[in-house]
């Protein structure tokens, strides 16, 4: 019988082995460097576009996109890499 409050090491094995209490999944930042990466392309292109609409790019509209590009991707990457996993119920 397992115990439905695990407080040491064994029963908690115990209750994984009867699967009552989910393992938790190991992962890495990679999760988070790949939406940094992906949010900071994103950004700086909607602000590249953007400027790009009198064809003329100006010193304060390459700042603009930098900006975009810098926020994007340390919002997103720091968010992600921030947030917990959940557990995964087999």
């Amino acid at each position: 019988m397992s115990n439905p409050n695990p407080t040491t090491v064994t029963d908690v094995a115990i209750d994984l082995a009867d699967k009552t209490v989910p393992p938790v999944v190991v992962t890495s930042s990679t999760k988070a460097f790949v939406g940094a990466a992906l949010a900071g392309i994103t950004s700086g292109a909607a602000a590249l576009a953007s400027a790009l609409a009198d064809n003329v790019i100006t010193g304060g509209e390459w700042i603009t996109i930098l900006a975009a590009i810098a926020v994007g991707a340390g919002l997103t990457g720091g968010g992600v890499y921030g947030a917990t996993n959940k557990r995964v119920v087999s």
